[in-house]
């Protein structure tokens, strides 16, 4: 189990940056979905009844994510290369029309729902004063593709009772960097 270090935001970003930078640690892979919790109190959300009642308050990037990796000594959850904008996904709200029998005999496909964009600040992040910052929290999970093998590894993000944090993604919108800081986590493959 690790235990993000606990610092302030710009330490933290600096502490990580110069792991990344030193190539220090080991990758884990790449990131697919956040799976974030609870909304906390006074943050704004502005997801669809249909999407969040479908697949909750997530940031997906399907198979396109940043890469992630564990800082020397397995304290850190680590974002180790550039974060990708957040790629449209399919409308959580599409119905697709019942096809007949007859259709379907004659190879008529089912309609696939429109894409729309994820927004990352109607996904409830707080936006830290005077930057492009965002904090996205408490992360309850994050999904990833392990280096080399085809299945999905799955990092479960827990408070830190000590420091009194919860696991939280870091989105700097101006260098298209990522971090997590604060929580405890355990990587499971």
């Amino acid at each position: 189990m690790g235990g993000a270090t606990v610092f302030g935001v710009e330490d933290l970003m600096k502490l990580h940056r110069g792991f990344v930078d030193r190539g220090e640690g080991r990758r884990l892979g790449r990131l697919v979905k956040i799976v974030l919790g609870e909304v906390p109190a006074g943050v704004p959300l502005n997801l669809s009844r249909e999407e969040i009642l479908r697949e909750g308050r997530t940031l997906d990037w399907f198979d396109r994510g940043p890469l992630i990796g564990l800082s020397p000594g397995d304290a850190d959850l680590l974002v180790t290369s550039q974060v990708p904008p957040l790629p449209p996904k399919p409308d959580a709200s599409f119905i697709a029309p019942t096809l007949t029998q007859q259709e379907i005999e004659s190879g008529k496909r089912a309609a696939k729902a429109p894409l729309v964009p994820q927004v990352p600040e109607d996904r409830g992040a707080r936006r830290i004063k005077g930057t492009n910052i965002l904090l996205f929290e408490p992360v309850h999970q994050v999904l990833f593709r392990p280096i080399g093998i085809n299945v999905f590894g799955c990092v479960e993000a827990y408070s830190d009772q000590t420091s009194g944090t919860v696991l939280t993604f870091v989105l700097d919108f101006d260098t298209g960097s990522g971090y997590f800081y604060g929580g405890r986590f355990t990587v499971k493959i």
